[in-house]
């Protein structure tokens, strides 16, 4: 069935633990699917970083791949299977499982507001244009 399954994890987001734990449960269902968790960190802009003390990033990186291990080895993933990109969300998970050929993503989402159906969300946008099948879990 699903052999490489990537799971978009928003760390600000408690939804995204349910998304890992239906991720790994599907892993173990299958046997010998790998679980992928991934995080995005939005781009700073130059002129927000003009201000930001050096060496910013670096810290950022490193305690968002702290906390992603955290969350892995909690629901019995290795430390490894953490990745971290920059840049917008929606492209960032389909780049990631265009390059990791993930044949699932599982991710969380919140109940549309208003804006999301003027600009759209992230899973909606990942739905529409992955290569692969989608689980959203509603919150």
């Amino acid at each position: 069935m699903f052999k490489n399954i990537l799971v978009p994890v928003d760390l600000a987001n408690d939804d995204s633990n349910r998304a890992v734990a239906v991720a790994v449960e599907i892993a173990k269902a299958t046997k010998d699917a790998r679980v992928r968790l991934l995080n995005i960190t939005a781009p700073t802009t130059p002129v927000v970083a003009q201000y930001l003390p050096e060496g910013w990033a670096d810290k950022v990186d490193a305690d968002n791949r702290q906390r992603l291990a955290k969350i892995a080895v909690a629901n019995g993933l290795k430390e490894d299977s953490v990745r971290l990109r920059h840049g917008v969300v929606f492209d960032e998970v389909l780049a990631e499982a265009r390059e990791t050929k993930a044949d699932l993503i599982v991710m969380a989402s919140h109940h549309p507001e208003f804006s999301d159906y003027l600009l759209g969300s992230n899973a909606t946008t990942v739905v529409r244009h992955a290569d692969c099948s989608v689980l959203v879990l509603r919150k």
